[in-house]
């Protein structure tokens, strides 16, 4: 199962952050190298920081040959039927999903992030209070794969989804979904190239991030 957004929604990982002004080191890094193979691109000129949202063109990590390199991916594959991206990908049916299951060998990538997003229903009325989850002074980096997909007229474009699993204690207590959180070592093993299936479905399922909550609204 995926979860099905339509553009802009507030669904399962629906929404991430990835800041400009802390003083994280691993962020800096990425937007200076993401500035240096873009500047002056449409891409570039399109690209989001702060909050991203579905369809926003964003710097995602993936390993070419000559290391790993950022692109700019655009979040979101289009639904197979009808309005709305796909924008996320359920760790536990990606060996079962057509769509997913030819990326876990080639496509794989990891979107660096500053934190990310999640809402809870609060009470009978249609109330949710949103959350922000985050790692104190660090960069996480959000299970991805990526590909080649086309719109309605027929463009092709690059772009990716985040990997989903279920919700630790943490998060838990928010929703019973979260994205996989990679720190920099098992993200690196993540995208080594001829990563055998068992070991690369072993990283997905270990990944224990430390996060902290704070209620934003």
């Amino acid at each position: 199962m995926v979860c099905r957004s339509a553009i802009g929604g507030a669904g399962m990982c629906g929404r991430y952050q990835l800041s400009t002004e802390e003083e994280n080191s691993e962020i800096r890094r990425l937007l200076e190298e993401v500035s240096e193979r873009y500047a002056g691109t449409e891409e570039y000129q399109r690209m989001k920081t702060g909050e991203v949202f579905p369809s926003d063109i964003a710097p995602v990590l993936t390993r070419e040959e000559g290391g790993i390199i950022p692109r700019l991916l655009r979040w979101g594959f289009p639904a197979w039927q009808g309005k709305g991206l796909i924008i996320n990908a359920r760790r536990e049916s990606l060996g079962e999903k057509p769509t997913f299951r030819g990326l876990l060998a080639s496509h794989r990538c990891a979107v660096p992030a500053s934190g990310f997003y999640e809402w809870q229903q609060t009470g009978a009325v249609k109330k949710k209070d949103k959350y922000y989850l985050y790692e104190p002074g660090r960069a996480i980096y959000l299970a991805g794969l990526y590909t080649l997909v086309k719109d309605r007229e027929g463009r092709a474009y690059p772009a990716y989804v985040i990997i989903t699993t279920s919700a630790d204690p943490v998060v838990g207590r928010i929703h019973d979904r979260m994205p996989v959180i990679f720190d920099r070592s098992a993200m690196e093993r993540w995208l080594e190239p001829g990563a055998e299936r068992g070991r690369l479905e072993q990283l997905l399922a270990e990944a224990l991030p430390d996060l902290r909550v704070r209620q934003v609204s």
